[in-house]
């Protein structure tokens, strides 16, 4: 939790308190204290408080994406890829070792929390300046109703902060046509638990994938999900190791996509460069033991469907935050599960 002063474990419609952070990352980026109020009038028990501290959060990460841009050109559908770098405070001191990840939510244009659409895992760096796309995550499916912004908030166990980056506003691009590859990546490897448990190794195979194929950016890939082939993983000793990793995944081609259209002769007929451009990428970013975790792969490839065909995955709701205005690129967001308000 980012607060623990039982001054805010409840507070009453209409009232503001002021709370202690307890952990480092909220000590950090919050300081010594932070405000939260309940809107008057308030009957929801429910209902988040609003953080009320101007310019309260002194963090952000050092580079991140403001425009959004659309791929997928069905309306109320969302294909986009966000990059950031680590955590800094603002006068440009490193505060990545505070955090083990970040949230990414769409909000409205309020600031409040329409949905959780994803989360990305730490990825460890041995430079302490700013890389711009050090962390990266591809987002599809359905907008909320509402929508308007994506933002990107720090995290430390369940932990989150009451603010993050907020990009532009989405614009959802609603025309035009294209088609998607549907894919699986069969990857035997040394350790399943390793990949399948870790989703700071999905992004290296994605961006590996990508690279193999010459006329598809990293943009246009998401990992659907990873999962151990049936009878593909052995006990090494009384080790789960050795296995064989089903990486389902998913490619779109925009309207007036030219290059070549992904197929499972291509990707196997490189399956050798595939395979050594996973394992660099996995020790780039820092997955123990992974120099030569993937010792083959082999892909199947289903044939191009319209997008008009595709079904979106449907985000999981979440409550509604409602936070204070903030600056451009700052939004308000309680995350801290446990604090009510009385009515």
């Amino acid at each position: 939790m980012a607060v623990t002063d039982a001054t805010c474990a409840a507070i009453a419609a209409g009232v503001t308190k002021t709370c202690k952070p307890s952990n480092g990352l909220a000590t950090e980026c919050l300081g010594s204290s932070a405000s939260w109020s309940c809107p008057a009038n308030n009957m929801d028990v429910t209902r988040k408080p609003d953080f009320v501290t101007p310019a309260g959060v002194k963090c952000k990460p050092c580079n991140a994406t403001a425009t959004v841009n659309d791929i997928n050109p069905q309306a109320d559908q969302i294909w986009a890829t966000l990059e950031w770098g680590p955590l800094v405070d603002y006068e440009g001191v490193s505060k990545e070792a505070f955090v083990d990840g970040y949230a990414i939510k769409i909000v409205d244009s309020k600031g409040r929390i329409l949905e959780n659409v994803g989360e990305a895992k730490k990825v460890p760096s041995s430079s302490s300046c700013c890389k711009p796309n050090l962390y990266s995550i591809s987002i599809a499916g359905l907008l909320p109703t509402g929508y308007d912004k994506f933002m990107i908030v720090p995290m430390i166990g369940n932990t989150e902060l009451p603010m993050g980056h907020l990009t532009a506003t989405i614009t959802d691009l609603s025309a035009g046509a294209g088609q998607t590859v549907d894919g699986t990546l069969n990857l035997a490897v040394t350790d399943t638990d390793a990949i399948i448990n870790n989703k700071a190794a999905w992004n290296p195979i994605r961006d590996a994938l990508a690279e193999q194929l010459s006329d598809i950016d990293n943009s246009q890939v998401r990992i659907v999900g990873i999962t151990v082939a049936p009878g593909g993983r052995r006990l090494d000793g009384r080790r789960l190791a050795a296995g064989t990793l089903l990486v389902n995944w998913q490619i779109l081609l925009p309207e007036g996509f030219t290059g070549a259209v992904p197929t499972a002769a291509a990707i196997n007929a490189n399956a050798a460069a595939l395979k050594t451009a996973i394992n660099a990428k996995l020790v780039a970013a820092g997955i123990p033991g992974a120099a030569n975790m993937v010792t083959g792969v082999t892909a199947t490839v289903a044939a191009p469907q319209s997008v008009g065909n595709a079904t979106a995955p449907v985000f999981t709701p979440s409550v509604a935050f409602r936070s204070s205005p903030m600056p451009v690129g700052l939004v308000a967001a309680l995350a801290l599960s446990w604090l009510t308000m009385l009515s």
